[in-house]
């Protein structure tokens, strides 16, 4: 049984109003996993830690700013503990970052976001208007914890947070749509600071890949070169020797279209991570596709139209009757564009 006639969920949307850094999105849905750990436990326990809430914040915040290498603003903390953590193989793994409990909280990730994010409860709270922006909300919530249960979210402590029972009931019971609200703040935080990137929102998480067998397949169909040939090394690619690359990396593309994806050698594939190839690779990458869909308009199966619509509809072309300046210009124009745009991310390039 939830609670929620029990407590007032709407000040939630006023937690998040006025973003200026990622910090209450994070916050948020730390609070969430920390509530969704407790809940596989057989005795409840509704404190939580300043260092596990901090270390929630820095896991959750690793994928969008590491590995798609989004950016958070100029002087948002939680980007710049983790800049560092850049490389150009793909991290694939999160690392055990160090933490300073006392740093975190006096200059760094901890600093403000427990007591700002309980703004919109405790704000007008009668007994601490006159107190300081910073203190109010840890003496109202202490005030308010036991005088009307389910007031407020969560009280301050000097080691971490007291979780409201009601509160951590209704998070409990509503574990899907708690954290679909936070994921949503956070995409619309996201979206607001990298306005030219594509795929936001599946940029917040860990990535999730379904395989290219059916890209490959087509390939290997449809290339003239058989075995094919590496895109990059022109050297044969027979048995598991082959692999599909993303030329403008997964990383920043967040999908699996088939004008991005060319033959390489698999031993390349950690060679070149997630870096971008050379600008001028770029032309010959479109002849190579349009030796592909030369092939594949002469079938008539059901797969092979669905990969030909994929052309199609992202490059904005009619392959019937389109001459082919018209199909080599219209695909330079989908990938270069990402590739200058990959570039100011933070992509590096020239691997070769």
């Amino acid at each position: 049984m939830g609670f929620a006639m029990r407590i007032d969920t709407g000040p939630l949307a006023g937690a998040f109003r006025d973003m200026t850094a990622s910090y209450k999105a994070f916050w948020f849905l730390s609070l969430v996993d920390a509530v969704e750990r407790r809940v596989l436990r057989t005795r409840t326990d509704f404190h939580v830690s300043f260092e596990e809430m901090g270390r929630g914040i820095l896991d959750l915040a690793f994928w969008p700013a590491v590995t798609y290498r989004l950016s958070f603003g100029p002087s948002d903390q939680i980007h710049r503990r983790l800049e560092s953590q850049r490389d150009d193989r793909g991290n694939q793994r999160r690392p055990r970052l160090g933490f300073d409990l006392k740093e975190e909280r006096s200059s760094g990730i901890l600093r403000h976001v427990p007591q700002r994010f309980l703004m919109p409860w405790v704000g007008d709270y009668p007994d601490v208007r006159a107190t300081t922006e910073k203190d109010r909300p840890i003496i109202a919530a202490a005030a308010i914890e036991f005088e009307t249960p389910g007031r407020i979210p969560y009280r301050i402590l000097p080691t971490g947070i007291e979780i409201d029972r009601l509160w951590f009931e209704e998070i409990a019971d509503s574990l899907l749509i708690m954290r679909a609200l936070g994921e949503r703040e956070l995409i619309r935080f996201l979206q607001s600071r990298n306005p030219t990137v594509p795929g936001i929102p599946d940029k917040i998480s860990a990535p999730g890949r379904s395989g290219l067998a059916d890209q490959k397949k087509f390939w290997l169909e449809m290339s003239d070169e058989k075995p094919p040939l590496c895109f990059y090394r022109a050297t044969r690619l027979e048995g598991s020797a082959f692999s599909l690359d993303h030329f403008v990396p997964w990383s920043f593309v967040a999908h699996d279209r088939i004008w991005n994806l060319v033959p390489m050698e698999r031993s390349l594939n950690s060679k070149k991570g997630v870096r971008l190839p050379d600008l001028d690779l770029v032309d010959r990458m479109g002849q190579t596709h349009l030796g592909l869909v030369r092939k594949a308009k002469t079938f008539e199966r059901k797969d092979v139209d669905k990969i030909l619509g994929e052309y199609e509809a992202d490059l904005r072309i009619d392959l019937q009757g389109l001459e082919d300046a018209d199909f080599l210009s219209a695909h330079r124009e989908a990938v270069a564009p990402l590739m200058a745009l990959a570039k100011r991310s933070g992509f590096t390039g020239k691997w070769l």
